[in-house]
This record gives structure tokens, C-alpha cells and sequence, in this order.
């Protein structure tokens, strides 16, 4: 979802501009700040986004996002249609919880 959010302000987006938003909206531990296994120049959690970003990965496939041109990605119709009935369900859960246990 981060990478999703990231894009959502609508645009096109770099990697390393999608990367920097998605790291602000996780709850980085020590362990994603480590060094990648594969790409010594870069830290886990870089690894993982840049991963996501590839054209064989969930969202691409899925189409929620797509690339405009090398290194840049933008949201599509698909892609925010998925995040509102995120939005939906995460509201109607928080709304299911506060009634059905209110303490």
C-alpha cells in the first residue's frame, strides 16, 4: 500500500521519489536498514521497493500502476479504485469494531 499511497497525489513519479514517500509512510526496523544481500550499495528496504517496481511484480501485473518511461511510474484508474475500496473496508472494519466492542 505505501507505494500505492505515494502515487495516489496523482503524476508521475520517480523510483527513488516513490522509495523516499514509501519509506515515510512504513515503520522502518533496524533489520530493513541493513545492507541488501544482492545490491551492497543499497539497504533492504530499497531493495524490496525497487522489487516491487519491477513490470513482473503484483502491481504491475495487476495493473494498478504502470511505467511512463524509464523510472517512472504513475497510479492507474485500477490503482485508485483499489486503494478507495481499501479506504471502504478499512472504514466499515474500525466501524464494525467500535460498535461490536466499545471499551
Amino acid at each position: 500500500m505505501p507505494i500505492l499511497e505515494c502515487l495516489s497525489g496523482g503524476g508521475v513519479l520517480t523510483t527513488a521519489e516513490i522509495t523516499r514517500g514509501a519509506r515515510r509512510r512504513l515503520g522502518l526496523q533496524p533489520t530493513d536498514l541493513q545492507r541488501a544481500n544482492k545490491r551492497s550499495s543499497e539497504q533492504k528496504i530499497d531493495q524490496i521497493i525497487a522489487n516491487a517496481l519491477l513490470d513482473r511484480r503484483y502491481l504491475c501485473k495487476m495493473r494498478f500502476i504502470e511505467r511512463e518511461g524509464a523510472g517512472t511510474f504513475r497510479l492507474t484508474a485500477l490503482g485508485r479504485d483499489y486503494i478507495k475500496k481499501f479506504e471502504e473496508n478499512v472504514a466499515f472494519a474500525s466501524a464494525w469494531l467500535a460498535e461490536n466492542y466499545p471499551d
